[in-house]
């Protein structure tokens, strides 16, 4: 299944609510959900992909294989004058899944650039958002909440779960992101 999007701000958007086209530095953007598996709906058939189209030629990024559901944009500014595209995309499950996160630019050849090279994935519990403090980084700061299961915890009837918050930023002059700060609670 082929979706174009159109959104004239940055504004998030689902494949499933989407009502225009997405435009990122003037360029239509393309998310490609690859369905569900026919046996368990649940579960994506495979993964799902973001295309920004050309001129100068088409660039996509696609996100790791499982990771295929409720796939969504989000067009920020990165920086100053830097334009980037948040895409996300779900596993399969049934009272728990990963939620994978890109932070996505244009690259080299007919790939878009990835800022988080090492961000992991994060639960369908989490919250995730872009935070700006220029006294910390000169781009914006990406932040997650998620639960975190001790030692002997479980899914059902255990109790002792804390939340996890990290935060991660830009190292100036690289294309580069760090983990600026990680709080259990």
């Amino acid at each position: 299944m082929v979706l174009s999007l159109a959104v004239p701000f940055a504004s998030n958007t689902r494949a499933q609510d989407v009502r225009q086209a997405l435009k990122f530095m003037g360029r239509d953007v393309t998310i490609i959900a690859p369905g569900h598996d026919p046996d368990d709906e649940q579960f994506p058939k495979g993964p799902a992909s973001v295309c920004v189209e050309g001129p100068p030629q088409r660039q996509c990024y696609t996100m790791p294989r499982e990771f295929g559901n409720d796939p969504g944009v989000e067009v920020v500014e990165l920086m100053k004058a830097v334009p980037a595209i948040l895409f996300s995309a779900a596993s399969g499950g049934i009272s728990g899944w990963g939620v994978h996160v890109a932070l996505l630019s244009p690259g080299e050849g007919e790939d878009l650039y990835d800022w988080f090279t090492a961000i992991p994935t994060v639960s369908n519990q989490s919250q995730h958002a872009l935070w700006k403090d220029a006294s910390i980084s000169d781009a914006l700061i990406f932040v997650t909440a998620d639960y975190s299961w001790g030692a002997d915890e479980g899914h059902y009837g255990h109790t002792g779960t804390s939340s996890r918050l990290t935060s991660r930023g830009h190292l100036p002059g690289t294309t580069k992101w760090c983990i600026l700060s990680k709080i259990n609670t």
